[in-house]
């Protein structure tokens, strides 16, 4: 699907609220664990957020996806996940689209916990939870695209510095133990017929390790998508609250106070803020949501800009789609973007019309030529 900006115009903004994830006290979710004595991460990588040192690690990507979704970048429409570039560096090229902000790091112990206790778990992503909603083990998914609405028999991969684990969703107690898959494993893998297939890693795994782990897998035509575990404990937001058919939607408007000040940002300025999402954030909640309405639907969003550039409250007025999850992954995707500073707020009224186009199918892994 693409994505046909209809107008910008100026007008009062509605406020609606949203589940949120309720972290145990003592594992705090954002922590600032990128060290620069390790090697590899004295690499220059230049300015670029997506570029990852040549020793990154599962730690690194979960970091670079924290700060492209603060700068509101995270929309992508490159066909692969990481690429490996000719210097030995990689790029978080994903679509990214995390359940849970902020991310946490992820866990160590996360092979154990799937093979010694054979934990059942659940993931979280913008379009809903996936799996038993009682499952001690709870993953944030980290790229748009995998799980989406619909998916069903999920597997999960988690990998550390010498084996790899694999676990069905529906039933934990299938699945099995390699140090890297062979043709074998994967073929054992498939063999179930997965929807989809989710891949996790311990923070200081690095992703050559996660690379060579997985063998073929990501080249096999299934969907691959990344996760990140969160601390044991941590509890979800409600199934009802997220199946919910008005979530993303106005409710009742909140006019602002009479003294706050108008922010006063030109047409220019919110259409450069609003880029991220009319040049794939939005067309990549089309594919990921799984939408098979018309040919052409429009959604219209209010939000809020405040002075610091950040968006404080966004909701759909009107929706034609009939797809909640389509509704809610956009409404967050506004919510993460980021406009220039300005005096004070304000109020934009966006109608976008979605038109159908031809979905791209994406890799987990890609390696640049040198040129």
């Amino acid at each position: 699907m693409r994505v046909r900006q209809a107008s910008l115009l100026v007008s009062a903004v509605l406020i609606v609220g949203c589940a949120g994830v309720s972290v145990p006290p003592e594992s705090p979710l954002v922590r600032d664990e990128l060290e620069p004595d390790v090697p590899g991460h004295e690499d220059e990588t230049g300015d670029n957020s997506r570029v990852l040192p040549v020793g990154a690690t599962f730690r690194d990507v979960v970091n670079a996806a924290r700060r492209l979704e603060a700068q509101g970048e995270s929309a992508s429409e490159i066909p692969c996940v990481f690429s490996l570039m000719p210097s030995g560096h990689w790029r978080l090229d994903g679509d990214l689209a995390s359940g849970v902000n902020p991310l946490p790091s992820g866990i160590p112990g996360l092979v154990d916990e799937l093979r010694d206790r054979g934990s059942a778990w659940q993931v979280l992503s913008r379009y809903g939870a996936f799996g038993p909603a009682d499952a001690p083990l709870s993953l944030a998914a980290l790229t748009s695209d995998v799980p989406r609405a619909g998916d069903e028999n999920l597997v999960l991969v988690a990998i550390d510095d010498e084996r790899v684990v694999w676990r069905h969703m529906t039933e934990p107690s299938v699945g099995g133990e390699s140090d890297e898959l062979g043709e074998a494993q994967v073929g054992e893998i498939l063999g179930a017929d997965p929807g989809a297939i989710l891949v996790s890693a311990e923070p200081g795994v690095s992703l050559r390790r996660v690379r060579g782990a997985l063998g073929t897998l990501g080249e096999q035509g299934v969907r691959v998508g990344v996760a990140v575990a969160l601390p044991l404990g941590t509890a979800l937001p409600s199934r009802d609250a997220l199946a919910s058919g008005q979530t993303g939607l106005c409710a009742e408007l909140q006019p602002l106070a009479d003294d706050e000040p108008v922010g006063g940002r030109s047409v220019e300025a919110l259409r450069s803020g609003l880029s991220p999402l009319l040049q794939g954030g939005a067309s990549q909640c089309v594919e990921s949501s799984r939408w098979s309405g018309s040919a052409e639907a429009r959604i219209e969003l209010h939000l809020r800009i405040v002075a610091d550039g950040s968006v404080r409250d966004v909701c759909a007025i009107s929706d034609e789609t009939g797809s909640s999850s389509l509704r809610l992954c956009i409404v967050e995707r506004v919510r993460g973007l980021r406009f220039s500073p300005a005096a004070g707020t304000d109020e934009v009224r966006l109608p976008l019309v979605l038109v159908e186009a031809e979905r791209v199918p994406r890799r987990l892994f890609c390696e640049e030529p040198a040129s």
